[in-house]
């Protein structure tokens, strides 16, 4: 339920931007690399839930205002993994799923003083993230256990910079690199048992790049 709020929130948003002037929209793919926690990074057999690699779908908006661009973008992450662990009984097989939607709210700021068809640009973004269920499953002799967890609403600030190229009169390319902390805000002790550990911080690299076409 809380997935489908954030999906009508972004749908919202990029409708609210389709009404400004100097809009430019597209599609979004992209690429996610985790850098923290271990919990992300490390794969199956070291412990982990092996998600550090994932692609991201979704849509971005740019906005031409006077000194720099208003952006937003929409982008969903699904992962998922399988590998091997060794048990107290031998060898079992895990699998491991989850999912990541994320909202950004940003600018982009110009590095080249006149107007030109390759426009560098460095950009900020403030991250809604909603992490969905991370689901584990083990499978031994015909014996299957699940575990769920989640980390629920995050909010965060992702910084970087990127390109935007104009390959035809109505459409431009937009390459971006951005380091995520996806999680500055938000954070809550886990429980385990009788037990609190204090939650990690969730970063990433994302690499995107988008089809903007000129729509005002």
């Amino acid at each position: 339920m809380q997935k489908i709020k954030f999906i009508i929130f972004g749908i919202l948003l990029l409708t609210t931007f389709s009404f400004a002037q100097g809009l430019k929209i597209g599609p979004l793919v992209g690429y996610n690399n985790f850098t923290s926690p271990d919990a992300f990074t490390k794969e199956i057999s070291d412990g982990g839930f092996g998600f550090s690699n994932n692609l991201q779908f979704g849509a971005k908006a740019k906005v031409d205002l006077i000194l720099l661009k208003a952006t937003a973008f929409v982008a969903y992450n699904s992962m998922s993994s399988d590998g091997e662990i060794q048990t107290l009984t031998g060898t079992a097989k895990s699998e491991t799923e989850g999912s990541l939607l994320t909202i950004g709210l940003g600018a982009e700021f110009g590095l080249l003083p006149i107007p030109g068809p390759v426009k560098p640009y460095l950009g900020a973004d403030l991250l809604i993230n909603s992490f969905g269920d991370f689901k584990s499953k083990t499978t031994q002799n015909n014996f299957t256990s699940e575990n769920t967890f989640s980390y629920g609403s995050r909010y965060g600030l992702g910084i970087g910079a990127g390109v935007e190229i104009t390959a035809f009169p109505k459409v431009d390319l937009d390459f971006n690199v951005k380091y995520n902390f996806n999680n500055l805000i938000g954070k809550e002790d886990l429980q385990a048992g009788v037990i609190k550990i204090s939650e990690e911080s969730v970063n990433s690299i994302t690499i995107q790049f988008t089809v903007l076409f000129k729509i005002i």
